[in-house]
């Protein structure tokens, strides 16, 4: 078994070197990308938010914790050769260290989605994540996208943008699309609470786990608009390629075996693993 992942903690927003918003290029304590002492495992720097429950987040003992942080445990445990660090950081600032090589690699339901393929590698994909409209209570005539023609959705540059922007894309009559950075899921819906904006698209389990902890006057309704399979992403370079292929037969090993549905159920109370022979 190998050594228990580590995590530097929220003092790394501290010291983010892109514009304030990147990761330290450091791993482990190392410049060099070895790990510590005594071990002669490569340390592979991963990125995951800190508010964005049940899936990534800060608990009330200030530890970062929730679904793709333990994924990450889980793929360390397994992972021969290698080390897995675990770094805080927000959702732009992810990509942005990941273009700069100052990480090796993003867990933090990504969806697989055409743009992103142009630009990333994508392991096989872990979940399968929903997108789902959140109103005010009450609100009546929104349970569509149609329903959001002439409608304000605040939303940052994401899957859930794309969504919207592929929907103006085909039709005369627009969505209002208000994007946001540098802002939490908890301050979009409660601009959403508040009247600022009409909705919010986004994942469902988060989104109740939010509305029910901060008791915000939401609702989400309709069906999902969309489903998308989400995956660790790499850069597009042989180093991510790499990573990828040592990655991916643990990501197997682990649907196959029933770890990651347990996990799964842990965390969002039902089984979202997909089956991998829709993407094979």
């Amino acid at each position: 078994m190998k050594k228990r992942l580590s995590f530097a903690g929220l003092l790394i927003l501290a010291v983010l070197m892109l514009g304030g918003c990147g990761i330290s290029a450091e791993k482990a304590g190392n410049s060099d990308g070895k790990a510590p002492s005594g071990s002669s495992d490569i340390v592979l720097t991963a990125a995951t938010q800190t508010d964005y429950p049940p899936f990534c987040f800060i608990d009330e003992n200030d530890k970062h914790t929730g679904f793709d942080y333990e994924l990450l445990q889980l793929i360390d445990e397994r992972l021969d050769g290698y080390t897995i660090d675990i770094k805080g950081a927000t959702w732009d600032s992810m990509f942005l260290s990941l273009d700069s090589k100052k990480i090796d690699l993003v867990s933090d339901e990504v969806a697989i989605t055409p743009e992103r393929e142009k630009n990333y590698y994508f392991s096989l994909p872990y979940l399968e994540i929903q997108s789902c409209i959140a109103v005010k209570k009450g609100t009546t005539g929104i349970t569509t996208l149609d329903d959001l023609v002439g409608k304000h959705v605040v939303t940052t540059v994401d899957s859930y943008s794309e969504i919207l922007e592929n929907y103006n894309d085909s039709h005369d009559e627009k969505i209002i699309i208000e994007y946001v950075s540098e802002v939490t899921a908890l301050e979009m819906l409660q601009g959403v609470a508040n009247g600022k904006y009409d909705a919010h698209i986004n994942d469902p389990v988060m989104m109740h786990q939010v509305i029910g902890d901060n008791n915000l006057d939401l609702e989400i309704v309709g069906n999902p608009v969309k489903s998308d399979p989400a995956a660790i992403v790499f850069a597009k370079t042989p180093d991510g390629k790499s990573y990828k292929d040592v990655i991916d037969p643990v990501i197997r090993e682990i649907i196959e075996d029933g770890s990651l549905a347990e996990l799964s159920k842990k965390w969002t109370g039902e089984d979202y693993t997909p089956d991998l022979k829709d993407y094979e």
